[in-house]
């Protein structure tokens, strides 16, 4: 079972109004999604694992015959209609008003007092006549591959280490939005502070932040939650974004955060004076060298984006295909800053700065999927689809996109599904990734398809069936993906059918990409270890993977 299911608790169900007003899904982002089962601990160790004691997806067939298995609030799903139907604020709607239903083309006409549930698709069906009046909440699991993007799992949370001011925000807490945790903050300008969000739920806000000079804020999700950050079009003439202004030395951290609707953008202060290089700094560029900083010596700045999801394509539809393909997720403009994004999943990146006085800023990639939403579209780059102006460094992470970049200090064990072009070639190394033939890169080592081109040619076959093997040999090392829209249960899974060298082509064997850190082959290799050593004679044993 390849899949984990994630709990997501409590949270408003989306009304999809397009379909009707009866009509609602289970996921917040409107797309259709699966179901899964909470797996149930063993009673023993003897006992044969059931379908309950499994991540797996709920069955249609089997949600209809026993609905009180699944249904309930510490179960697999539940659904909350205050004042529906009799229904009480504070219990889930009981079993019996459920029906298990076809929800697909929303056909299905639910009759009064029930509601309709089609666990395949996520969907939800009240009767036409018979809408709730007070709102939606579900719990439901989901599946998918790690813990990457964000959501109700376990994670370790960054603790300052200078003293700072907590603002909690939460239905039982001080702050129930969090443009009034930052209107606090604002009036308080604390020099260190966190905005701690307790619960999870869904803030459809506008916030513009600004940071002054060295001034640090931390926006958190409490552990164990998975709040989400809807950004609407709020103004007709103006664009609407969260915007984060940062001043000189300043520090902004996002973690376990969901943003839909609009980008990040995150942009410089203005300058009051104009900013030359110094000395120092311009002896160090006529070396031919990079410096992270700014080039008038000042300390840059830091943005983290920690366990996060910036939406590729800010919106997805019932089929997860993003409503913007073409428009960034995360936009840089004029950030004197070091950018720091890890364990998370977010759309395009676009880097705007100043080329000519400044020296580019450092982009740092870890464990994390860039999608531009094709592989034909800019994953990394600036405005007008040029070089950004940022030295990325990028490890164990998958790029669905073109890469445009200054340089790159550092390319490992990540998967780039398009070309990857860089301004400075003489700089940093690409080592155990797979990079397209053919692109401008820095130096690489042990990359494919650079390591079966080199095994084709090492034969000495004639001119014609050398090129032939070569282009099948490439064809075959291609990464594939179980799939590669975000969504998906499986996104940003290889596929079993993958290649071997990408699967186990790191530099510890295990696969490249951002689910490096499963180590699923060095799993897979000690289970059949041990099925060796405990399978009776005259039989064979093996492995077959679920999802």
């Amino acid at each position: 079972w390849r899949l984990q299911s994630y709990s997501v608790t409590k949270m408003p169900a989306y009304c999809d109004e397009g379909s009707g007003p009866h009509c609602y899904t289970f996921s917040i982002l409107c797309q259709d999604a699966p179901l899964f089962v909470h797996p149930q601990p063993e009673s023993d160790p003897t006992h044969i694992a059931k379908e309950m004691n499994v991540p797996a997806p709920i069955r249609p067939f089997a949600f209809g015959k026993h609905p009180e298995i699944y249904y309930g609030h510490d179960l697999s799903l539940a659904i909350w209609a205050e004042g529906w139907a009799g229904a009480v604020a504070d219990q889930p709607v009981p079993v019996e008003q459920l029906i298990p239903a076809d929800l697909s083309g929303w056909t299905y006409v639910t009759p009064l007092n029930f509601i309709a549930v089609d666990p395949v698709l996520g969907r939800i069906a009240f009767p036409p006549g018979q809408l709730p009046k007070k709102g939606v909440r579900v719990s439901y699991r989901y599946g998918f591959p790690a813990d990457v993007g964000g959501g109700e799992y376990a994670r370790t949370l960054l603790q300052p280490t200078e003293k700072c001011t907590v603002y909690r925000v939460g239905e039982q807490q001080k702050y129930h939005h969090i443009r009034g945790a930052l209107k606090q903050w604002k009036h308080d300008k604390p020099l260190n502070a966190i905005i701690e969000i307790v619960a999870s739920a869904v803030y459809v806000e506008q916030l513009n932040i600004t940071l002054i000079d060295n001034q640090s804020l931390h926006i958190r999700a409490a552990n164990c939650t998975r709040p989400v950050l809807h950004m609407l079009d709020w103004k007709s003439d103006l664009p609407d974004a969260l915007t984060v202004t940062l001043g000189t030395g300043s520090r902004l951290t996002l973690d376990g955060l969901l943003i839909s609707g609009r980008p990040l953008q995150i942009q410089g202060a203005e300058k009051k004076d104009k900013e030359t290089p110094n000395a120092a700094d311009q002896a160090v560029q006529n070396q031919g060298a990079v410096s992270p900083g700014n080039s008038n010596g000042v300390c840059p700045a830091q943005v983290v984006i920690r366990h996060c999801t910036l939406v590729p394509g800010w919106e997805i539809d019932c089929d997860c295909e993003p409503t913007r393909p073409a428009e960034p997720s995360l936009e840089l403009t004029n950030v004197r800053a070091r950018v720091c994004i890890e364990h998370s999943i977010v759309g395009a990146i676009q880097i705007q700065e100043d080329e000519v006085l400044l020296d580019p800023i450092p982009v740092e990639i870890s464990d994390s999927i860039v999608d531009a939403t094709d592989i034909t579209r800019r994953a990394i780059s600036a405005p007008g689809d040029t070089w950004a102006h940022a030295v990325l460094s990028i490890k164990r992470s998958t790029v669905f996109g073109i890469v445009d970049v200054h340089a790159m200090q550092l390319g490992e064990n990540s998967i780039f599904t398009s070309c990857v072009n860089v301004a400075r070639r003489q700089l940093g190394c690409m080592r155990y990734c797979y990079v397209p033939a053919g692109c401008r890169t820095p130096k690489r080592y042990h990359c494919q398809p650079d390591g079966v081109i080199a095994a084709v040619k090492a034969k000495h076959l004639g001119s014609i069936k050398q090129e032939t093997e070569i282009g099948n040999e490439k064809l075959r090392v291609m990464p594939q993906f179980t799939s590669d829209r975000y969504g998906n249960p499986a996104y940003g899974q290889l596929a079993t059918t993958c290649a071997d060298e990408i699967k186990r082509g790191a530099d510890d064997e295990s696969e490249m990409g951002a689910y490096h850190d499963l180590f699923q082959p060095q799993r897979e290799a000690n289970l059949k270890q041990r099925l060796e050593e405990y399978t009776p004679a005259g039989m064979d044993v093996g492995i077959f993977f679920v999802n």
